[in-house]
């Protein structure tokens, strides 16, 4: 059953896709490092799609009307250490470029910057045990002219291949022209 719903979400979300593909994509500049991923198990500490981004300039781009993929983790996450392959191999699927909004980066936590992330992510954040907005992890949210058009929260369900095609199919859009 979970397999069959998860397929009808890959579908509209595809048919969606195909419906937003006539839309021109606003790219600002993100101002984004090289980040060593080498803390996530399995991965190279420079050869991946990933770039790290702080909470403050996450906001900036989502409030200038930008666009991009965007993953919010730590690496002390269990979900996080598992979803980083993943949403790696559908990166590298999609030539697209992560970026990386570590929740507890010391330079910019995001703790100085939670009641505005709850605030303007609150349609897409899900409820705590108490009923209130907050934020789970791994994320991957996808900004397209600063608004939301995608986020999933947690590690989807499945085997690896339907893993990576639920991250890739959100990536798509991304996708450098051929």
């Amino acid at each position: 059953m979970k397999k069959i719903l998860l397929s009808i979400l890959l579908i509209f979300m595809a048919v969606g896709m195909v419906g937003c593909s006539e839309e021109e994509i606003n790219y600002i500049d993100i101002e984004a490092t090289d980040v060593d991923m080498s803390v996530y198990d399995g991965m190279n500490s420079l050869n991946h799609h990933f770039k790290s981004i702080t909470p403050t300039e996450l906001l900036r781009v989502y409030n200038e009307g930008g666009s991009g993929i965007f993953y919010i983790g730590y690496s002390g996450c269990h979900n996080c250490q598992d979803a980083v392959k993943y949403i790696e191999e559908a990166a590298a699927n999609n030539d697209v470029t992560v970026y990386y909004m570590d929740c507890y980066n010391p330079y910019d936590p995001l703790s100085e910057h939670v009641d505005e992330f709850i605030e303007t992510f609150k349609d897409v954040l899900r409820e705590d045990e108490e009923g209130n907005k907050t934020i789970y992890t791994p994320q991957v949210m996808t900004f397209v002219n600063g608004k939301v058009a995608d986020s999933i929260i947690a590690l989807p369900e499945g085997d690896s291949e339907t893993i990576v095609n639920t991250y890739s199919s959100i990536m798509e859009r991304f996708k450098p022209a051929e």
